[in-house]
């Protein structure tokens, strides 16, 4: 996962996946899998406005994240390519 997501994928945050939790994007608690399709690297903060914030997140592919803020405006963050 930490290959993939080099950093948190909250939109502009540029904390290092090496220093986040790898977080369910569909809560475990609520059934979501422990899977590629449903992890990803997410700093305390970014984690936090997720559980708390009003910010909700959806992973429609594998390292394709797409935050909707409390407003409702809508932010989507792409894996970066890999280094090769």
């Amino acid at each position: 996962m930490r290959t993939r997501d080099r950093r948190c994928v909250f939109p502009g945050c540029g904390r290092p996946a090496e220093s986040c939790a790898l977080d369910h994007t569909d809560d475990h608690a609520h059934g979501g899998r422990t899977s590629v399709t449903n992890l990803g690297a997410l700093c305390p903060h970014h984690n936090l406005i997720k559980l708390e914030g009003g910010w909700t997140l959806a992973q429609p592919q594998p390292g394709h994240f797409v935050w909707t803020s409390p407003t409702g405006a809508t932010f989507t963050v792409q894996p970066e390519p890999m280094a090769g």
